[in-house]
């Protein structure tokens, strides 16, 4: 009897694992905006949340950058700045540059 038992449990629990929905890579992508050290120098782009690194472009001084979504997001500029900016926030850039890369990751 108790060989049987352990038997059903082993079953049940076999069953219950294999119909466990498999975990999902889900790929997100938020939107940047740079604000240009001239006004009208604004440009947006939209880069993954995975932590990979990404390149700004264009080319242009940076002053500002908002980041939207659920993320943070470190930029590192030409002249060795870091501005790390959570979504839904807008941090100025001191002083303002080019930004050489960035990343971003969910939170």
């Amino acid at each position: 009897m108790k060989a049987f038992t352990i038997s059903a449990a082993l079953a049940v629990l076999s069953t219950l694992t294999s119909a466990a929905p498999a975990l999902e890579n889900r790929q997100y992508s938020i939107e940047i905006a740079y604000l240009g050290a001239d006004p009208p120098a604004t440009f947006t782009q939209i880069v993954p949340a995975d932590g990979s690194t990404f390149t700004p472009t264009p080319d242009i001084s940076v002053s500002h950058i908002k980041v939207a979504g659920n993320s943070v997001c470190f930029f590192y500029g030409i002249d060795e700045s870091t501005t790390v900016v959570f979504g839904g926030e807008t941090r100025d850039v001191g002083p303002p540059q080019v930004q050489a890369s960035g990343q971003c990751f969910p939170y």
